[in-house]
């Protein structure tokens, strides 16, 4: 059985604040095996990861030929540095995979998560072993992996802290309500619940709370 080609992988404190082409990503994935992800939290502007307290300005980036709004990098890595050898994770540009919003082929996720060895408790433990596991594969004589990553030229979403979360997804469905719903409400539900393939009352469930009413 056939199943996905590419996997997105997001954490739950990102917000998106502008449409995302997810076509065009898995496009750069489909016809650029060099590339290995396609990363949506970063863009050229970027240039402070707090996660490793660490200030880069962007690398020398190409333009994608199928379309220049996403651009291509190569990852630095230690080539001195043999796989059997643990060394620092590779981080900010030249981090291999990154959780917070990439768009990754599914085959390469089997590979490492395949490998990785059980009992994985956290998240943080996953991140660790993973990075891990693909630096030594990069590092490699004949390197396992590609090395070079994509992202979009303009930036798409901003990140939340976790104690914001709750006010954050109120922010964000009273934004869908209104541009969504507005106030033609019992029409314009059932039709977005059509276009979602929900079932109404979920659609409503979804806006309770919002305006501080019912939406039903």
């Amino acid at each position: 059985v056939e199943g996905p080609q590419n996997v997105l992988l997001l954490s739950n404190c990102v917000l998106f604040h502008s449409d995302v082409d997810a076509l065009a990503a898995q496009h750069v994935l489909a016809e650029r095996p060099e590339v290995f992800a396609v990363r949506l939290d970063v863009n050229p502007r970027v240039e402070h990861f707090p996660e490793a307290k660490l200030i880069a300005s962007a690398p020398h980036m190409q333009p994608f030929s199928a379309n220049p709004k996403l651009l291509l990098w190569t990852r630095w890595h230690d080539k001195n540095r043999m796989a059997y050898e643990a060394i620092p994770r590779e981080m900010g540009w030249d981090a291999i995979l990154d959780w917070t919003a990439t768009l990754v082929r599914a085959d390469h996720l089997k590979h490492f998560l395949s490998a990785l060895q059980p009992p994985i408790r956290t998240a943080t433990e996953l991140d660790d072993k993973a990075a891990d596991w693909l630096s030594r594969r990069q590092r490699m004589k004949n390197s396992e992996l590609s090395h070079r990553s994509a992202c979009f030229e303009q930036p798409l979403l901003l990140t939340v802290d976790p104690l914001d979360v709750g006010e954050a997804d109120l922010l964000l469905r009273t934004h869908l309500f209104k541009s969504l719903i507005g106030t033609n409400k019992p029409n314009r539900l059932a039709a977005l619940a059509q276009q979602l393939n929900w079932k109404q009352d979920e659609v409503q469930s979804y806006f309770e709370g919002v305006n501080g009413d019912s939406v039903a």
